[in-house]
């Protein structure tokens, strides 16, 4: 990935907070914050819209076929390596 998205995360930061102080001066602390949850609304419609997971899960199977979670089934795992 790279340091690149380091950059524009920070970067999205710093224009973020400047935006924010602007809107804020010119209409108010109210119209910052609604600003900043409408944009926020935003980028989550657009990525359940537009993303797709990539990750294939193959169904977790645990005993007498009741879905067991990954976290306990890791937890399982650690332990027994433990030992």
């Amino acid at each position: 990935m790279g340091p690149w998205n380091r950059f524009w995360r920070d970067l999205g930061y710093a224009v973020g907070a400047l935006i924010s102080g602007i809107i804020a001066d010119l209409l108010g602390m109210r119209a910052a914050i609604q600003v900043v949850a409408a944009l926020t609304l935003l980028s989550g419609l657009h990525v359940a819209i537009r993303m797709r997971e990539t990750r294939v899960r193959s169904p977790a199977i645990g005993l007498g076929g009741v879905l067991a979670s990954p976290v306990s089934e890791w937890n399982s795992d650690h332990e027994r390596s433990n030992d």
